[in-house]
């Protein structure tokens, strides 16, 4: 914000008027995502590690993950594989 006002400052000078003006600087924690211990019970496991297909669009199978983008933002990427061809099928 500083420099959008045409004030040049560095790290060591802000650091210095922060403290005179008794403020202090909180960043955020570090993030853990919670690791599955257990597989889930309620939900049917139909493929039972079966995993090769006999024909095209027989079985498909999906997944979710996180990237990071330019930015340093966060997204979504969603994929649904054809577990036959091994290609991504949407």
């Amino acid at each position: 914000m500083m420099r959008t006002l045409g004030h040049l400052v560095g790290r060591f000078k802000v650091r210095r008027l922060m403290k005179e003006a008794g403020l202090e600087s909180k960043q955020p924690g570090s993030h853990a995502y919670k690791v599955a211990r257990a597989e889930r019970p309620d939900i049917p496991h139909l493929l039972a590690r079966e995993f090769a297909a006999p024909q095209p669009n027989q079985v498909w199978c999906g997944d979710i993950t996180y990237v990071v983008w330019a930015g340093g933002r966060w997204h979504y990427l969603a994929a649904v594989l054809d577990l036959h061809t091994r290609r991504v099928a949407a």
